[in-house]
């Protein structure tokens, strides 16, 4: 039998955890008598939302889920909440939750915007006091601050959404889940949703889910790549082999993995990178591509240009390396331009 327990105590740090979950949705096409006469019925339909699935999140730690659409997100932040009960396994969550899944459920639309920051604040479990002390920082953050006396009937589905998504934010929980909340906003609100996770990490454990590769990359210490139900990659396998995918002219962004480029990137700096033609490389570029199996992006300066009888190649070399630190890099390996 699945069990659903919110008692750890044998494990401390660890608030998330799926044990071989599998969560199976049973498709019935539509029946018709004409079917049942000729025999031609159609049969049920199954589809996985979670498969065999195993992972875990600690306190302190982010983990991102990314796959097309139906690969199970929902699915999974739906099992972590609760709301979903597994068909086998064992979810096992630790601590209090705060989540974002509908985006703006959970809201009373003929409520202004600062009722229902108590009213959902309350549903989540937050003391009026805790809510009181943190409405400015709701407030600021959702940036509706010229509609927050109005009714959100009369909001955007953004506005709702972004408001649901600041409450669940600064909710004193030990968990966050957080379903495309990131897609609701502009890059202002997608630099203050970056920077209002990462000052709250350390308290949470927190589990998401986007398409947004780059935030992926920016935020995650762990990404599941998702596909009908089940993990297909973890880590950062989705910095390479994804970002290849990209179209031309898309810009995402990429840590700097080492200081082979001191003091013109620093180990740790995020940087944007264009996915461009690897024929619109010049000499002097830096460029972002893979090496090998090594999971980081590495970013280094294009030194020269060749061509042998197969395809073209350049040589990159880090800013600090002397004479070594010297690669040969072709369009197989290229993954943008740094901007």
């Amino acid at each position: 039998m699945p069990n659903y327990c919110k008692d750890m105590t044998q494990q401390k740090e660890t608030l998330i955890e799926f044990k071989n979950v599998t969560k199976r949705f049973v498709i019935k096409p539509n029946r018709q008598l004409r079917s049942y006469i000729l025999g031609k019925q159609k049969k049920d339909v199954s589809v996985y939302g979670a498969r065999n699935l195993n992972f875990s999140v600690k306190r302190g730690e982010i983990v991102g889920l990314y796959g097309p659409n139906g690969s199970g997100k929902s699915t999974i932040l739906r099992l972590a909440a609760g709301i979903l009960n597994p068909d086998m396994g064992n979810i096992m969550v630790g601590g209090s939750i705060a989540s974002v899944i509908e985006l703006g459920a959970g809201l009373h639309y003929e409520l202004t915007g600062e009722e229902n920051i108590y009213l959902y604040g309350t549903i989540l479990g937050i003391s009026q006091r805790d809510i009181y002390s943190n409405k400015e920082k709701i407030i600021s953050f959702s940036g509706i601050r010229k509609f927050i006396k109005i009714p959100i009937k009369h909001y955007s589905t953004g506005m709702r959404a972004r408001l649901a998504t600041a409450i669940a934010i600064f909710a004193n929980t030990d968990i966050l889940l957080l379903d495309e909340a990131i897609s609701v906003g502009d890059g202002d609100f997608r630099e203050k949703f970056i920077r209002t996770i990462k000052s709250i990490k350390n308290k949470k454990a927190i589990l998401f889910s986007t398409h947004d590769i780059g935030l992926l990359q920016h935020l995650s210490d762990t990404v599941l790549v998702l596909d009908h139900g089940s993990a297909q990659s973890t880590d950062n396998e989705i910095a390479i082999w994804r970002i290849q995918t990209l179209p031309f002219g898309t810009t995402f962004k990429g840590k700097v993995a080492s200081n082979s480029m001191y003091p013109t990137l620093k180990r740790g700096d995020v940087v944007k990178v264009n996915k461009s033609k690897f024929s619109a490389v010049k000499k002097g570029d830096i460029i972002a591509f893979k090496l090998g199996n090594i999971p980081e992006i590495v970013m280094h300066r294009v030194v020269d240009f060749y061509k042998d009888k197969e395809k073209s190649y350049c040589i990159t070399k880090g800013d600090s390396s002397i004479g070594f630190d010297v690669w040969k890099v072709t369009e197989d390996d290229y993954l943008g331009k740094v901007t």
